[in-house]
């Protein structure tokens, strides 16, 4: 008699382009071959990134009750109109109030029809809750922030709390993003570090597209949201520094996002020329193999999967702020070039390899191989079957 496949639920709140979004994608591509029944579950199905979940997988249809599981209350208030605003509060007061126990419960009942061995909550915060609020068997709960400088819960902490006293086991891509989860929450148990998942062979495919840069001074790129946590206001400053000193460079942004207009405003106060907003690109890859170097200016993260896909490409030279996970990937600056996190420190290394870009030629000629893919799927198994 051949034994049942283990039945896996996937949870994520919404697939909007962004690092959590598209390591799902990578994740469930590279784990298409294993001997499970993979459900994905997506609460508020929007985002550019839903249409490239891979097509192998039952996606089930959720309901209109979790549209603002994902939408900020002060966005709700300020952008998205009063019809929007209410929802919005009302969802958080059943958050504050611990009603939204009654409500998951409820719609868990009309959106799945089998129980499940292993459920994920693959974005830690409401998707935390949700699982918790189930029945399967095991309950995984996965981090991707350093919660120690931006905790997404900290209007629901006691709510959170409650349901990780539920959750079997705590993951997350860094060890420095695992160590902060457990000292914000205060909790014990099966901690594990799994590597995110690259799509090697899509960057392969999506750098032979041909790109030739507008500008021929030296060109810097960035790739992400434009969001607080991207550090991209404060990357105006530091352009508006190293233009009065007359530096010669230019500077691309490729994403999109919610603080595009007050970038823009920015851009057009300084007069910044040279900075130059691309928008969302399917192929953001095309421009990191043919800037002069990769910045990543992030004021934290958990880990920077665009550093992981820089690296991949390779003998691209990198420069990040010291974020969560950013060792692990450079080493001590034997990858990269790790500054310290803030407006002084990326101005004064950018001055410096401007005024001699020699200091970039090491990493001109190094390509790291990356094994992320190979010890991840392994460790995915052993999440499945222990």
């Amino acid at each position: 008699m051949s034994r049942d496949k283990k039945k896996i639920l996937i949870v994520n709140d919404e697939m909007l382009v962004g690092g959590v979004a598209r390591v799902l994608n990578n994740m469930l591509k590279d784990l298409s071959d294993l001997d499970v029944d993979i459900d994905i579950l997506i609460l508020h199905p929007h985002g550019e990134m839903l249409k490239d979940i891979p097509g192998n997988y039952d996606i089930l249809n959720s309901t209109p009750f979790f549209e603002m599981c994902d939408i900020p209350v002060n966005d709700a208030i300020t952008k998205q109109g009063l019809k929007v605003a209410i929802k919005r509060i009302y969802f958080f007061l059943l958050m504050k109030t611990g009603l939204i126990h009654y409500f998951i419960k409820r719609e868990r009942k009309k959106i799945l029809n089998k129980k499940y061995d292993v459920e994920i909550a693959y974005k830690e915060g409401f998707c935390t809750i949700f699982v918790a609020d189930g029945d399967s068997k095991k309950k995984v709960n996965w981090i991707h922030v350093d919660y120690e400088k931006s905790n997404y819960s900290k209007n629901h902490m006691s709510l959170v709390k409650d349901a990780l006293k539920k959750i079997d086991v705590n993951v997350s891509p860094s060890k420095d993003a695992l160590e902060a989860y457990k000292r914000v929450f205060n909790i014990d148990g099966d901690f594990r570090v799994i590597s995110n998942f690259i799509d090697e062979d899509l960057i392969k495919e999506k750098i032979k597209e041909e790109y030739h840069y507008p500008t021929h001074d030296f060109n810097i790129v960035t790739v992400g949201r434009l969001h607080y946590q991207k550090a991209n206001l404060r990357m105006m400053e530091v352009c508006r520094r190293l233009n009065a000193d007359n530096l010669k460079y230019d500077f691309y942004i490729v994403g999109d996002g919610e603080e595009r207009k007050e970038v823009e405003a920015k851009i057009k106060e300084y007069e910044l020329n040279n900075v130059h907003l691309i928008g969302y690109d399917s192929n953001p890859y095309k421009y990191i193999k043919n800037a002069d170097m990769f910045l990543l200016p992030s004021k934290y993260e958990g880990v920077p999967t665009v550093v992981y896909e820089a690296l991949s490409i390779g003998y691209i030279p990198i420069v990040s702020t010291k974020v969560s996970g950013i060792t692990e990937q450079l080493g001590n600056n034997e990858y990269g070039i790790i500054i310290n996190n803030s407006e002084d420190a990326i101005y004064e290394k950018l001055k410096e390899i401007l005024n001699n870009h020699s200091i970039l030629d090491v990493y001109k000629t190094k390509k790291k191989e990356l094994t992320n893919n190979k010890i991840a799927k392994k460790e995915m198994i052993k999440l499945f079957e222990d």
